[in-house]
């Protein structure tokens, strides 16, 4: 069969309808007679198209082909009986020795090219082996290449940097100060004598101040005598005929000492006091001179007298303030510094504080109508803080050690200890005690500030922490060593951890340290 289908070659006018699981090859010439030569396609007759063979639903459950003109192909003669029902739904008997594609030999492997599968080899074992070597050469290859930068990689270090920890509250300063005002009344002029701001000790003359009954009038007179004093002497010089060395170097001397004044008046670097002093010193000893030498003029002693008696007047209006204490002097007040005391601070309440802060003065005592401030003396190393923070929660200690920070035109830090508090409402008044020099805050009165309780601690990058033996510690580097030393945690932000050295004097500032 084969032989005859597959090895022969295709006769003319024979089609192969379908393929082999279509079924039978249609020979035309065989069948030629059934055909007209005008019309190929001829009407089927009759009785098929009254009872087809083909139409019953049992046998055939596709419907009656040859119901329209349009079909291609006739029906089948009646020689060969009913279609083969043989499951390919095929309408045309089979040829004479067909044998069903079941029992068919296929040595070349034609009904796979026509849609008939066969059976091929199974490589999937041989595929998955071959994928999985390649895996786990791809791991082992990324592995080896992973360690390799890890272990070539240098070694990384951090220094380790002084740092501060801890709580911060914000508020509001009011500052008062340890000093005391002297006033006066009826004064009419005041000429000081110690420098603004500068340190005083106990006994030093401060200023002088002239009462009610002085006047520049009076100091004028006296100006007046002087003046004469000094024409009349510059004529005695004039009429000598003898060279006085003495008295040469006299005149020199004052002259040079009211140069030296006038340059340090001008911006040149020098005492004041001092060089004011060695003037006043010089004059003085070329006056005593004058009357040394001249002594027998009676017009020279007259106008010495004059100006005697006029000092004398003067100095009867006159007064000299003397500190009191050791301290810090200013001639600048405020108003602030006769309400405040010091000693009674407990008794000012939140109410009072805030009235401070927004510019309101307290009262002065009695007695204060009238009289003018001369100048203030101050404490140099005791002042305080009325601070008031909006906050519920704080509990403050009494007597615990804060740092302040007072935030002025230059922030200024300063460690403060809690006298006392007091809780209104949602706002807490702290009563702050500073020991520090006073002159950075001489002259001001409130401003904004914060508060807290620092630890001084030391920080380093998270990634210098390594734990050794259960102690989590930083690795020191000493020269050619790497030293381990265990740490104390205080807190940890930002990529930073801040530390303390579980001993004492391990860790320092500046040191290096291994990251890891």
């Amino acid at each position: 069969m084969n032989k005859e289908m597959f090895g022969k070659k295709k006769k003319k006018n024979e089609i192969n309808i379908g393929n082999a699981n279509r079924g039978p090859v249609f020979n035309f010439d065989n069948e030629a007679q059934n055909f007209n030569a005008q019309n190929p396609f001829p009407k089927p007759p009759t009785s098929y198209m009254e009872n087809p063979p083909f139409n019953q639903a049992a046998q055939n459950p596709f419907p009656n082909p040859y119901q329209t003109e349009q079909n291609i192909f006739p029906p089948p003669p009646n020689v060969y009986g009913a279609p083969i029902n043989n499951g390919q739904n095929s309408y045309f008997p089979p040829p004479p020795g067909y044998v069903p594609p079941e029992k068919q030999v296929d040595p070349n492997g034609i009904r796979a090219m026509e849609g008939v599968p066969f059976r091929q080899k199974n490589r999937a074992p041989i595929i998955r082996l071959i994928s999985t070597i390649m895996f786990v050469f791809a791991i082992g290859f990324l592995s080896y290449y992973i360690y390799s930068l890890v272990a070539n990689r240098p070694e990384q270090y951090d220094t380790i940097k002084k740092a501060t920890v801890g709580q911060t509250y914000d508020g509001d300063a009011f500052i008062v100060r340890d000093e005391t005002v002297f006033d006066d009344e009826g004064i009419t002029d005041i000429y000081y004598v110690a420098k603004e701001g500068s340190p005083v000790s106990r006994t030093d003359l401060i200023s002088y101040v002239y009462t009610s009954g002085y006047s520049d009038k009076e100091r004028a007179t006296l100006q007046k005598f002087r003046d004469r004093i000094k024409q009349y002497q510059l004529e005695l010089l004039a009429s000598e005929n003898i060279f006085d060395e003495k008295m040469d170097r006299l005149v020199e001397d004052v002259n040079s000492k009211a140069v030296e004044v006038r340059n340090v008046m001008h911006g040149e670097e020098g005492n004041i006091m001092n060089i004011e002093k060695s003037l006043a010193q010089a004059i003085d000893e070329r006056q005593a001179y004058f009357r040394e030498k001249y002594a027998e003029d009676q017009k020279l002693s007259r106008l010495y007298d004059d100006e005697s008696t006029q000092l004398k007047r003067i100095e009867s209006w006159k007064k000299q303030n003397h500190a009191t204490s050791d301290g810090i002097v200013s001639f600048y007040t405020d108003g602030y510094e006769y309400g405040i005391d010091i000693n009674k601070l407990d008794e000012i309440s939140t109410s009072d504080v805030r009235r401070y802060l927004n510019g309101e003065k307290p009262d002065e005592p009695a007695g204060r109508k009238g009289k003018i401030d001369i100048y203030r003396m101050v404490n140099n190393n005791d002042w305080f803080v009325l601070m008031l923070i909006k906050d519920k929660t704080w509990n403050p200690v009494q007597g615990s050690e804060l740092t302040l920070t007072l935030k002025q035109f230059s922030n200024i830090t300063v460690k403060a200890t809690i006298n006392s508090f007091l809780r209104s409402g949602d706002t807490l008044l702290l009563r702050l005690r500073i020991k520090a020099p006073v002159d950075q805050v001489l002259y001001s009165r409130s401003c904004s500030a914060s508060i807290g309780q620092y630890a001084d601690a030391l920080s380093v990058s998270e990634k210098a922490l390594h734990k050794q033996d259960g102690a989590v510690g930083v690795v020191v580097l000493s020269e050619t060593k790497k030293l381990f030393v265990p740490v104390e945690i205080i807190s940890q932000e930002k990529g930073l951890v801040y530390i303390k050295p579980t001993f004492n004097n391990t860790l320092y500032e500046g040191q290096s340290v291994l990251m890891f």
